[in-house]
């Protein structure tokens, strides 16, 4: 995190207005971590807001109120700068609140790494810090009645604290940038004989029941390897991944996009992107010579292993943490639970990915943060 832009306040036609809450958060934030460069706004005329620029920034924090009939800027800010950390907010009281899987569908759709809950109350505000998966940060467990509840913070000082601290560790994780290497590749006629596809769009459903949000990125993903027997491919190494963001309710061999599993980078065939997780199971291929079939989903799997660590879609540290649970290359099979994000079914034949037992993820999913 070397430079951060803070965006806080009241934007409009007519000048806006700084925000004194915004101004001490932004100060809580910048005692808990030393950016190199930070630029704050705070308030101003909503055209003011157009003129930044988003390429600069490592991390920006885009907590600006705007009125309602103003483009939404923010939308905007990961297309220009995909590489950043983008933390958002949202104000959440009143009688016409939003329920949090609205609020994680809103983060979801400006891909928002974090995003944070303001509620004003009589004489305060409180803030939650939440990512796109429902995990709720917090430095203890709170519990009501015996059932876990979130962590409000009532300091901006404690908010920062936590939202910084969540933000270093996703500064550590590794992606892959992905590329076109090549023509589209069609999928093998035998796999859409095998009855995959049936399976796929059977637990997709399934998902679709537990997940509590109506967003299709939401469903996970899946692939499948050609493997030799396919004479089609010269050389045995190519993998078929989900296509980016599509409804897996439906999906068919049109559904999916071939990859290179010799390359060290994210290659593909074809001018649709794979999943954002298909780095992650290119690698897992490689990794275990004999798993030909994967199903990624957001929800958990009844009595499967839980891995450590809360890792992001897409990074690839999430390989490290499923083979300190499956440490030999030879196992044909294995179900793992993903903390805080979902599970990865893999198998060499079909057979072994029938019947999976899954149930609903909570949402949220606390995570308490150590230190």
């Amino acid at each position: 995190m070397k430079s951060a832009l803070f965006v806080v306040g009241n934007f409009d036609d007519n000048g806006g207005r700084a925000s004194s809450y915004g101004e001490g958060f932004v100060k809580a934030c910048l005692k808990n971590h030393q950016f190199d460069i930070h630029e704050i706004i705070n308030g101003g005329k909503f055209d003011d807001l157009k003129n930044i620029d988003f390429t600069l920034y490592d991390t920006i924090f885009w907590f600006a109120s705007v009125p309602n009939d103003k483009p939404k800027l923010v939308d905007n800010i990961k297309k220009i700068n995909p590489f950043c950390m983008l933390v958002t907010s949202k104000r959440n009281d009143g009688q016409n609140g939003y329920t949090l899987p609205q609020l994680i569908a809103r983060a979801l759709h400006t891909k928002s790494n974090l995003l944070v809950e303001f509620k004003r109350l009589p004489g305060s505000v409180t803030g939650t810090v939440f990512d796109p998966l429902g995990n709720c940060y917090a430095r203890k467990w709170i519990t009501a009645f015996g059932v876990p509840h979130v962590e409000s913070f009532w300091s901006s000082w404690d908010l920062a604290a936590i939202l910084i601290d969540r933000l270093k560790v996703l500064h550590t994780f590794r992606r892959k940038s992905s590329h076109k290497i090549g023509e589209a590749i069609p999928v093998p006629d035998s796999v859409c004989k095998s009855g995959f596809f049936d399976l796929v769009r059977e637990y997709a459903n399934k998902f679709s029941e537990l997940i509590p949000t109506h967003t299709e990125r939401f469903l996970g993903n899946t692939s499948f390897r050609c493997a030799s027997g396919f004479p089609s491919f010269r050389d045995g190494k190519t993998v078929f991944v989900s296509k980016r963001n599509i409804d897996k309710r439906g999906i068919d061999k049109e559904g999916f996009v071939a990859m290179s599993d010799i390359l060290d980078e994210v290659a593909y065939y074809g001018d649709n992107k794979p999943s954002v997780d298909a780095p992650i199971q290119v690698l897992l291929y490689r990794n275990f010579p004999r798993i030909n079939f994967m199903i990624h989903s957001h929800t958990y799997v009844s009595y499967a292993v839980m891995t450590s660590t809360v890792i992001p879609c897409g990074a690839i540290d999430e390989v490290c943490e499923i083979q300190k649970i499956v440490p030999y290359r030879d196992c044909n099979w294995f179900f793992i639970n993903l903390r805080g994000h979902g599970s990865i079914c893999a198998a060499e034949n079909i057979d072994i990915l029938q019947n999976i037992r899954y149930y609903a993820r909570p949402l949220p999913e606390i995570q308490v943060i150590k230190g």
